[in-house]
């Protein structure tokens, strides 16, 4: 028997790096709809809020934005032939995150669309604020499934997901480590990838390279997921990264069959910090044995 939640829902994210040109804004509406995503996540787009109808019009669906000013920040939601529906969306007032809560067939949805901030301290007051709504709104939809998406501008790995490497330092604020912490969730490219080394963003001359641009989701979420990639993407310095999931388990064997630990990820601090949750919460409701300690 087929265990159905949901049909196939594909979710894409770019960083569009400003879409103010109504020529780019026309090409990149093209390119997004070739890609046959149902939720879009951009970020950079540069709205404000006078654009807000006139941009809806011109993508030809639903639209939510989050506005900063015309020469930074801002993101919004595309939605795509979405067959499902949008119950709530809560946006920031500077133009940096947009939570959206939809359900598609029997199973809710938390989405959130981010552009973090280079700088440590407004990255730890953002992440803050988003960690907050998305605990209320999980009280509210318990059973949703938590998926976090966009440029974080922060790498899980400095040691790996970046050239040249770099020495994290303990004392510095890591968005991706926090949000593990408080929102248990994981990175879903590097769940399903441990060993494969790509990035999202380089610079001109391709001497800096890193992988900032995420996919982070609830553990629930991730026997559902049947792709998770990125790809080439035009007029921009970042690619675009992709999320499929599928609702059914029969048609999804990703997670079945064989199963070996890649030892690569006892070093993953993401990964520490999961388990470490996951071994609390087990221990504080059921009591060990003498045996077992």
């Amino acid at each position: 028997m087929t265990d159905f939640k949901f049909s196939s829902l594909k979710i894409v994210s770019l960083n569009v790096r400003g879409l103010r040109d109504n020529t780019k804004r026309k090409a990149m509406f093209l390119f997004i709809r070739k890609t046959d995503a149902n939720i879009i996540l951009l970020q950079e787009t540069h709205s404000s809020d006078t654009d807000s109808t006139f941009w809806k019009s011109q993508w030809g669906d639903q639209a939510y934005f989050s506005h900063a000013s015309h020469r930074s920040a801002g993101v919004s939601f595309l939605f795509n032939r979405f067959t499902g529906d949008i119950l709530e969306h809560f946006n920031s007032e500077d133009g940096r995150w947009i939570i959206v809560v939809v359900k598609l067939d029997n199973s809710l949805f938390l989405i959130c669309n981010v552009y973090g901030y280079n700088d440590k301290a407004q990255a730890k007051t953002m992440f803050s604020q988003i960690y907050s709504k998305l605990k209320d709104l999980q009280k509210k939809y318990e059973d949703a499934y938590l998926i976090l998406g966009g440029d974080f501008n922060d790498a899980p790995d400095d040691s790996v997901d970046r050239i040249p490497e770099r020495v994290s330092q303990n004392s510095q604020f890591k968005a991706t480590l926090y949000l593990s912490e408080k929102l248990s969730v994981t990175d879903a490219w590097r769940f399903f990838k441990p060993s494969c080394k790509e990035f999202t963003w380089c610079n001109s001359r391709c001497t800096q390279q890193s992988r900032i641009d995420l996919w982070l989701t609830s553990t629930s979420c991730l026997q559902y997921i049947s792709d998770v990639s990125h790809r080439y993407a035009p007029l921009s310095d970042h690619k675009m990264i992709s999320i499929h999931l599928v609702g059914s388990k029969d048609s999804n064997n990703k997670m079945r069959g064989y199963w070996k630990l890649n030892n690569r990820l006892l070093k993953d601090k993401t990964f520490q910090v999961s388990v470490h949750l996951m071994a609390q919460d087990i221990f504080s409701e059921n009591e060990m044995t003498n045996i077992q300690k």
